[in-house]
């Protein structure tokens, strides 16, 4: 069964792909700017808020190397908006009966790098999938919120290439805090 699969994915590359020879003899290793924009729906649980929560818009800008047409290393900031946060007071009698939660405005945000790996499709078209890490922030000011961590950050997309200077791309990414993120962007390369 296993071999029948690996069969049929290696006839579907061979038949997807007709010009990936030529396209990799043609390449040169170049760098290259990106800018996304979008939306985040932010959902996790912090050591001082009982929960962050909410969609906003994103963006994110940054640079990137491609060595070949199949990989390519990025670095970037992310903006995730400023979803709403939720913060209990500390277990105290006079609290629970004053103040029972509050509830504010938290900016997230965070820098990212991670490899990303593509399949062209045609000689402009191809599909993408990246893997890497987000080291995120998230703070608030009324609610004394200063959280941060280090995550998994994971996507996919695809991506027109009209030249080697100019590209557009749609994706979506997951960063395993709770974060996601469907953005369209683009590329250009110098």
């Amino acid at each position: 069964m296993k071999q029948r699969i690996m069969a049929a994915l290696l006839l579907s590359m061979a038949v997807l792909t007709p010009g990936l020879p030529a396209r990799a003899a043609d390449f040169q290793s170049h760098g290259y700017l990106l800018a996304s924009f979008g939306e985040a729906d932010t959902h996790f649980r912090t050591s001082v808020t009982d929960e962050i929560n909410g969609d906003d818009d994103a963006y994110e800008i940054g640079v990137g190397f491609a060595f070949s047409p199949y990989l390519s290393v990025e670095g970037s900031y992310q903006d995730f908006g400023k979803p709403f946060g939720y913060a209990g007071c500390p277990i105290d009698v006079f609290c629970i009966a004053v103040v029972p939660f509050s509830r504010e405005k938290v900016s997230v945000d965070g820098w990212s790098a991670a490899l990303r790996g593509a399949l062209p499709i045609t000689e402009t078209l191809s599909v993408f999938g990246r893997l890497g890490f987000l080291a995120w922030d998230a703070s608030a000011s009324g609610q004394g919120l200063n959280d941060s961590g280090t995550d998994l950050l994971y996507g996919a997309g695809i991506a027109a290439d009209f030249n080697r200077r100019f590209g557009v791309q749609l994706s979506y990414e997951k960063a395993d805090v709770g974060i996601e993120m469907v953005k369209l962007g683009a590329r250009l390369g110098f």
